[in-house]
């Protein structure tokens, strides 16, 4: 099973699952984490 936490360190496994590196997914984070929170 992955955990988030292994995904979010190992570069090549989080390009494998989102086809982004870790700065992209960084970015993307910062983007969507204050539009998830208010949804919730």
């Amino acid at each position: 099973m992955l955990d988030i936490q292994r995904v979010l360190h190992q570069g090549r496994l989080l390009r494998a699952l989102t086809g982004l590196n870790r700065k992209a997914f960084a970015e993307l984070l910062r983007t969507f984490s204050p539009v998830y929170e208010q949804s919730r």
